[in-house]
Parts: C-alpha cells; sequence; structure tokens
C-alpha cells in the first residue's frame, strides 16, 4: 500500500511531462511555420491556458483582446453570413490571428508578411 502523498507527486511529475511536451511541441509549430512568432491559448475572458514562448521570452502577445475578439465573433455570426471562425487584424509590425474554438480562443501572432491563410489553416491542427 502506497502514501497518497507519493501518489500525488507521480501525477504532479506526469503533468508536468505533460506540460513539456506541450510546449515542445508549440516550440516546433512555431519554427516550422514562417513569420509565426506567438501561440496563445485563452479562455473566453482572455486567462491565459498555454503560451509559447513563454512571457519572459519578451515576444509580445495580445492583452485583453481575446474577450473583445469572443464578443467580436459573436455579433459577426449574427451577419447570417455563417458563424464566425476567425478575425484577422493586421497592424503595423505584426498581425493577430484569433480563432474561437469555444470554450477557448486561439491567438497567433505573426509578422505582418505571414501568409494569414495558413495561419487560419493551423488553428484545427493545434486543437
Amino acid at each position: 500500500s502506497r502514501h497518497p502523498v507519493g501518489r500525488t507527486q507521480h501525477r504532479e511529475a506526469a503533468g508536468s511531462d505533460r506540460d513539456l511536451m506541450v510546449d515542445e511541441c508549440l516550440e516546433q509549430v512555431v519554427k516550422r511555420v514562417p513569420g509565426l512568432r506567438a501561440v496563445l491559448v485563452t479562455d473566453r475572458d482572455g486567462i491565459a491556458i498555454l503560451r509559447y514562448p513563454p512571457e519572459e521570452s519578451g515576444v509580445t502577445t495580445p492583452s485583453g483582446m481575446e474577450a473583445a475578439f469572443s464578443i467580436a465573433a459573436d455579433q459577426a455570426s449574427k451577419t447570417y453570413m455563417g458563424k464566425c471562425q476567425a478575425i484577422t487584424a493586421i497592424y503595423e509590425n505584426h498581425m493577430l490571428v484569433q480563432v474561437n474554438d469555444p470554450p477557448l480562443v486561439l491567438s497567433l501572432v505573426a509578422d505582418v508578411a505571414a501568409n494569414a491563410g495558413s495561419l487560419v489553416a493551423l488553428a484545427p491542427k493545434l486543437r
């Protein structure tokens, strides 16, 4: 009979291994996709669940835009053109592609010259 603390420690180690695997996968995606700089997965309220690269890397990711995106996507879906699945915004120095995957929002930050279509096509593979 094992002590429950041992099982908890084992689970925590397994969880951190899983987190490491997810980080490595996101890192490979960012390295393989031309112009992609960051991947951010949040809930509808903008609470970060996954992020690559880590915050301390200095790569800028949207702050608070996820909640606004969810509202905008819901409103855009009311235009009788079907459900809004993604919104692309192009700024002076970067492009932001946000994909609605309820209850999550996937944000892809890329160089302004990146291929927006390939970024949108990438989203289902990241699910």
